[in-house]
């Protein structure tokens, strides 16, 4: 302990001269609070618009919407089961205006050595439909799942008796009124802007989307009317839906409410213009769908995916994987890597507003392929800052060979005098790490609150996060001090004084 107090001196006597090594590891702590916890906590109302469309935070679907580094697993796929695949154009949905490709060209999908081709379907069968729900409902870390179901249609823009054009891609998109209140609350009344939103108990009236005629489909206002073509379905040799459109059923469809989904906005040359996702699709109740279903030939209005609700956004992306290690024949993502993943593919955002050509391709990203490096980039940080802190009490330790031989003179053992510069190594270390951890992370704390955890988790998290920023730097400091600890171990009483001298 005699030992371990003289550090303490030491520090307090030398501080002027290691404000470089505090600094240093007080800039490492800063940006690995920042990867800890501003990178996987997000505000309530980030991509509150894409959320708010695919009806929760975390989608999961048969159909090879995103790839990632597990698909070339070669434990869990086989090389021969890659094969091009262009899912059935009725599947599409809203993928069709988020990857389009997807339906126009196909993609490669990798296949899961323990499945069959074909396993993964477009549409979702009734029985593994039921096994997703029912597991996720006992996930405590999900507030709400379920089926994103649709029913394709054909538009015409004009009235009753008019000539039919249909316009292929518009479909019904089922919405379950109470639980989009209970998961988007206020959130709503800045999506609506005319008329109302759907509620229990409405017949087949729809909601659609104030920029639709942006995707060539017909705009409707609140009060108007959609006039429709319904395909009857039926199942098909695998159970799959299948659409006949030599059956058509003319549905004119009462509009209740209009939406407006922005997105973002895109800064070019004079005033930023709003970006709109501007979907095609007309939202109506999950009952009503359910009763067209039947009416047109099936049980139920098929699904194409799962859609999640997470009971908050901290830590969203530990909720993926575990699902996506659960359900490992689905393709599971967030709504996050979903439009990360669009913006790397080098491909026009689709998601955007009437622009001209310059304008769009001002917007067109070079390719580019998505790693997470926090954990190299928190490494690197850390270990730089211990370098330097290695690095001063070397040079400290330089200016005090005369003290330390004169410790070694009244019997200081190597040992004692390794634990006395372990004891400078790890005090600078732990105030660098303080100073830089807790200015960062009170700006975490209002995204915290914003998700309206309780105060018991937002201080588990704080000082959960604070013991991995501190242990992690505290552990390297530790590692690379034992290099000046060493080297005040090796210089003897009568080198050192003769050295002074």
């Amino acid at each position: 302990m005699i030992f371990v107090s003289l550090g303490l001196v030491n520090v307090r006597r030398n501080l002027s001269r290691s404000v470089l090594a505090i600094a240093g590891m007080a800039v490492a702590s800063l940006v690995v609070t920042s990867l800890l916890s501003l990178a996987p906590s997000r505000h309530q109302g980030a991509q509150l618009a894409e959320r708010y469309l695919f009806g929760g935070d975390i989608v999961l679907t048969g159909l090879q919407i995103i790839s990632g580094a597990h698909d070339l697993d070669p434990q869990t796929t086989e090389p021969s089961g890659w094969r091009l695949e262009r899912p059935p154009q009725d599947s599409a949905g809203l993928w069709g205006e988020l990857v389009p490709w997807l339906w126009t060209h196909g993609s490669l999908s990798p296949r899961p050595g323990a499945r069959r081709a074909g396993d993964c379907p477009a549409w979702l069968d009734g029985i593994l439909l039921q096994d997703v729900l029912g597991r996720l409902a006992q996930n405590p870390q999900v507030l709400s799942a379920r089926p994103v179901t649709i029913w394709p249609v054909l538009e015409t823009p004009g009235g009753e008796g008019a000539q039919w054009t249909p316009r292929t891609g518009a479909f019904l998109l089922g919405r379950d009124p109470d639980l989009d209140r209970a998961n988007w609350g206020q959130s709503l009344s800045t999506l609506l802007v005319q008329g109302r939103y759907l509620v229990e108990g409405d017949s087949l009236v729809g909601l659609v989307d104030s920029r639709r005629g942006i995707r060539g489909f017909t705009f409707a206002g609140a009060g108007a009317t959609l006039n429709l073509a319904v395909p009857r379905g039926y199942a098909g040799p695998d159970g799959q839906p299948l659409f006949d459109y030599t059956d058509l059923r003319p549905l004119a469809l009462p509009i209740a409410g209009v939406i407006e989904t922005v997105v973002g906005s895109e800064v070019i040359e004079g005033e930023p213009i709003p970006v709109f996702w501007g979907t095609g699709a007309v939202l109506v109740p999950q009952a009503a769908l359910d009763d067209l279903a039947r009416e047109r030939g099936l049980a139920a209005a098929p699904a194409n995916a799962v859609v999640v609700r997470a009971r908050s956004l901290i830590g969203l992306s530990d909720l993926v994987e575990r699902i996506r290690a659960e359900f490992p024949g689905l393709r599971v993502a967030s709504v996050q890597e979903l439009l990360a993943s669009l913006n790397l593919s080098g491909a026009p955002q689709p998601l955007m507003t009437a622009m001209d050509g310059q304008q769009l391709a001002a917007m067109i990203r070079p390719r580019a392929l998505p790693l997470d490096l926090n954990v190299a980039f928190a490494v690197i940080a850390f270990t730089i800052a211990a370098l330097i802190v290695a690095s001063n009490l070397l040079v400290l330790l330089t200016q005090r060979r005369r003290e330390i031989a004169i410790l070694r003179a009244l019997g200081a053992k190597s040992g004692d005098v390794a634990v006395m510069v372990l004891t400078e190594t790890v005090l600078l270390s732990a105030m660098g790490c303080v100073l830089g951890y807790w200015p960062i992370r009170l700006l975490s704390t209002f995204t915290l609150i914003s998700n309206r955890l309780s105060l018991g988790r937002i201080v588990t998290l704080t000082l959960g996060d604070f013991g991995v920023v501190v242990g992690l730097g505290l552990c390297l400091a530790v590692l690379f001090g034992l290099l000046p600890a060493v080297a005040a171990t090796r210089v003897t009483c009568t080198e050192a004084l003769r050295d002074d001298d």
